[in-house]
């Protein structure tokens, strides 16, 4: 497994091939590593999931990124950028994103897309979680953007199921774990007949998805192997 140690680009801050890891060291003296969330994600899930031999975790938060668990193995790419699903064009010459083109997917299903749409139709600014409750009341704004918003993530899971063919692909997104049917429903919209995709579930351990991924790059490193098993404790998780 490869840990990229710098921030080649962090499109929320401009950071730009900035050596985060040098920088702490230096400053702490204690040994640190740097990777991304969405891969992190990936290897948490891979932990729950062992005899998944290829896995995605898609993050949908802040931004889109997405972890990819090929043969055990965590896949980056040639140089680290594999996963910034995100960042692909699913509207071509549509809204405007950060990284510079038009009509990435970030721009249509992260949760600051998801209310800039809710007050582009209302003029209220609300977060996340109260879209959500205004969902589940019925309210007609949150009911079509929700409706947009699983179009457009059936449409990604298409995408990664039939370019990557992984066994699982993990949900994790406020909106969905929230909204019961939601799964049910990018399922429904799902009508390939070439596609393989077994599992599309949320995360098991929410919460604790990331620290579960950051211990297995402890453990990987202290104990200088590439794969093992561990038993989980279900219940304490």
């Amino acid at each position: 497994m490869v840990l990229y140690q710098k921030i080649k680009y962090a499109t929320f801050t401009s950071w730009k091939d900035i050596d985060l890891k040098t920088i702490i060291e230096d400053y702490t003296g204690i040994e640190t590593y740097v990777e991304n969330e969405a891969n992190i994600s990936a290897l948490g899930e891979h932990l729950i999931n062992t005899d998944d031999e290829n896995l995605v975790s898609l993050n949908i938060g802040l931004g889109v990124g997405m972890g990819i668990i090929i043969d055990h193995k965590l896949y980056t790419g040639e140089n680290g950028y594999a996963g910034e699903i995100g960042h692909t064009i699913v509207v071509p010459n549509g809204k405007k994103c950060v990284c510079g083109n038009y009509g990435c997917l970030e721009q249509y299903i992260s949760e600051p897309a998801i209310l800039d749409d809710y007050y582009q139709l209302t003029q209220e600014h609300i977060s996340i979680d109260e879209f959500v409750e205004r969902y589940k009341h019925k309210d007609p704004s949150a009911l079509k953007i929700y409706h947009e918003f699983i179009d457009y993530l059936s449409l990604i899971v298409n995408n990664i199921s039939l370019a990557l063919n992984p066994k699982t692909i993990v949900i994790n997104s406020k909106v969905v774990e929230s909204i019961p049917e939601s799964i049910s429903s990018v399922k429904n919209k799902l009508r390939s007949q070439i596609m393989s995709l077994e599992v599309l579930t949320t995360s098991k351990y929410q919460s604790k998805k990331n620290v579960l991924g950051l211990t297995h790059v402890l453990i990987q490193k202290f104990l200088n192997v590439e794969n093992y098993k561990v038993k989980l404790n279900t219940q304490k998780l």
